[in-house]
């Protein structure tokens, strides 16, 4: 048994186990210190953690301390997330836009890089994907059109994985266990879980598991739950909506009234970027969702 202290990343929590991967090196199973519950710190699969009294030969040791977290979701009860795939389909079934900028808005505002994924390419015209681009553009989000049943786009989302914490995220419906299929055949063969918990996970609050991902040298991680499915779970409010429409940030601060909300003011700089840097779509999206979250 070594003193030396480690530094890995926490990828799986049961019950009261934490399997900590440490780049290489290898794989620890830690128990939680008692400090942390009497300091009621949960860790939690993404965690940056310090492990000690290691036992090379058992893989095992004791987490000592978990780092300051960049963020923290509830469900699934991660932290640290970067990257999330928001996945969605313009055909069977076809999103509505404004469940795509209602959940880009939420995360924005954990901070954590949305990238669109467009799945069922092999059947969607297009035109609708170029249509999306254009949509999209102005606010710098990256649309990656996708197919789990040839395989286009895919390589590109793996390089995308490569240093992130990703999560999936998108409505029932749209591919995303077969997406998960097509991207990371050999884990699934492997574990015959991580697809199934993609589905199964949405209908539940549990921990995650986090699954190596990547397309190169990179040592990015996947979790096996979505991140949310449906606009029940986001409540923003309406005051801050305005900061996470990217597109809107270089007109903030140059409107008339100061505390201007850019629906009903006059002499508002964010209307007057509508149909050029702001687009007629997501401008709508933002008026529907400040309006809901207003009661109106």
């Amino acid at each position: 048994m070594s003193d030396v202290r480690l530094t890995g990343r926490i990828v799986k929590a049961v019950a009261g186990i934490y399997t900590v991967d440490v780049p290489g090196i290898g794989r620890f199973a830690c128990p939680g210190r008692g400090l942390f519950r009497k300091s009621r710190i949960t860790p939690v699969p993404g965690d940056i953690a310090d492990i000690n009294s290691v036992d090379y030969e058992k893989s095992t040791g004791y987490l000592y301390s978990i780092h300051p977290r960049v963020n923290e979701l509830i469900r699934p009860k991660a932290a640290n997330v970067t990257l999330a795939l928001l996945v969605f389909s313009l055909v069977s079934p076809e999103v509505s836009l404004l469940v795509v900028d209602t959940m880009l808005a939420y995360l924005e505002s954990l901070e954590i890089k949305p990238v669109l994924c467009v799945n069922k390419l092999d059947i969607t015209e297009p035109a609708r994907v170029e249509a999306i681009k254009r949509l999209y553009a102005p606010a710098g989000y990256a649309v990656l059109p996708v197919s789990a049943v040839t395989k286009e786009g895919l390589e590109a989302v793996r390089t995308l994985l490569n240093d992130n914490i990703a999560i999936l995220a998108g409505p029932s419906g749209v591919g995303k266990s077969s997406l998960i299929n097509a991207l990371f055949p050999h884990i699934c063969q492997e574990t015959g879980e991580l697809s199934r918990r993609i589905e199964r996970g949405k209908n539940t609050t549990r921990s995650c598991e986090l699954f190596p991902a990547g397309g190169g040298q990179g040592s990015g991680y996947i979790a096996d739950t979505p991140g949310f499915t449906s606009l029940e779970e986001i409540n923003l409010p309406a005051e801050q909506l305005m900061y996470y429409f990217p597109e809107f940030s270089p007109f903030l601060g140059k409107c008339f009234y100061g505390d201007c909300m850019h629906i009903t003011e006059h002499d508002c700089a964010v209307k007057a970027a509508v149909g050029a840097a702001v687009t007629e779509g997501r401008y709508e999206s933002y008026k529907a969702l400040v309006g809901k979250n207003r009661g109106y």
